[in-house]
């Protein structure tokens, strides 16, 4: 039945929503991880580990992060990293050094959108995501939404037909 249908879609739009808050959740996890190592790489914290195992962790964090959404990485001379996030050239700095900025997951329209907050926690600025595994919860999201609406406004239409058939059936002829 539709209702069936409907609910379908709707119990898939919630496993969406919670894959993509996962998701994110696990980039900002990386994000931290990854100022921890730019950390010891300063010498700001003392750990014994030598820099070429901190460099590897680095690596296998970024690639983590890149099958999580899009990113482009750029090496400064000190040994430090800038991660920006989003569509190439947005240049979104999700991490600075040793500076963070978290994404987050807001409704608008009644879409999933990914937003950046600032590392001081000041600024919220949309996220383009193109790649990755939150551009395609983005995307089912999305594709789930329309489905839905097309349903509805197939639903509409099956009324509106079946009452003017019954208006029909219903006159004395």
């Amino acid at each position: 039945s539709i209702t069936t249908v409907a609910n379908g879609i709707s119990d898939l739009r919630t496993f969406v929503s919670q894959d993509l808050e996962s998701n994110v959740g696990q980039v900002n996890n990386v994000l931290d991880q990854l100022a921890n190592i730019q950390n010891q790489l300063l010498g700001i914290s003392s750990n014994n580990r030598g820099p070429n195992e901190l460099l590897d962790k680095r690596d296998a964090l970024l690639n983590d992060l890149s099958e999580l959404m899009d990113i482009s990485v750029a090496y400064e001379a000190n040994g430090l990293l800038e991660v920006n996030a989003g569509t190439f050239g947005q240049g979104q700095s999700l991490n600075s050094g040793v500076q963070v900025s978290k994404l987050e997951v807001q409704k608008v329209d009644g879409t999933s959108k990914i937003f950046m907050r600032t590392a001081n926690g000041d600024g919220l600025s949309k996220i383009q995501v193109q790649a990755g595994k939150i551009a395609g919860n983005l995307a089912s999201d999305l594709t789930l939404l329309e489905t839905k609406s097309a349903l509805d406004q197939l639903s509409r239409k099956l009324v509106s037909e079946l009452n003017l058939s019954l208006i029909h059936i219903s006159e004395p002829t």
